[in-house]
């Protein structure tokens, strides 16, 4: 009888410490599944952050991009106008003083046609001072001033009477 009690114990304690064993094996199994677990979750989490902060990058890049070229194209716009507004300037001035010139040389012309007619006139006039039907042939020869040179005559007339 003593010795099947013995017997007894003894599997009962082997039952209990296997128990135990296996307990604590499956306790261990749990932890390493969870430690598994968190690390693929931190591991995930990371992978998502980097894409996220990855595609915001990518984003800011473009956008910048954009206001860059955006800005390069007004200030090239900018200056084409500006370059116009000058040229036309410049086109204008020019034009104007061509004017100003073709008028000036006009005036010297008219100046010097004038003078001289006039010389010419005074110069026939003293040579021809008793001959007036020759001054005033001459006169009328030049028909665009002749209203005016026939005033100066009648002056003249005038004048020697």
């Amino acid at each position: 009888m003593i010795f099947i009690i013995i017997i007894i114990i003894i599997i009962i304690i082997i039952i209990i410490i296997s128990i135990i064993i296996i307990i604590i094996i499956i306790i261990i199994i749990i932890i390493i599944i969870i430690i598994i677990i968190i690390i693929i979750i931190i591991i995930i989490i990371i992978i998502i952050t980097t894409i996220i902060i990855t595609i915001i990058i990518i984003i800011i890049i473009i956008i910048i991009i954009i206001i860059i070229i955006t800005t390069i194209i007004i200030i090239i716009i900018i200056i084409i106008i500006i370059t116009t507004i000058i040229i036309t300037i410049i086109i204008i001035i020019t034009i104007i003083i061509i004017i100003i010139i073709i008028i000036i040389i006009i005036i010297i012309i008219i100046i010097i046609i004038i003078t001289h007619h006039h010389h010419h006139h005074h110069h026939h006039h003293h040579h021809h001072h008793h001959h007036h039907h020759v001054s005033r042939w001459n006169i009328m020869s030049s028909s665009l001033t002749a209203d005016f040179w026939m005033i100066i005559l009648n002056r003249v007339h005038q004048a020697t009477h």
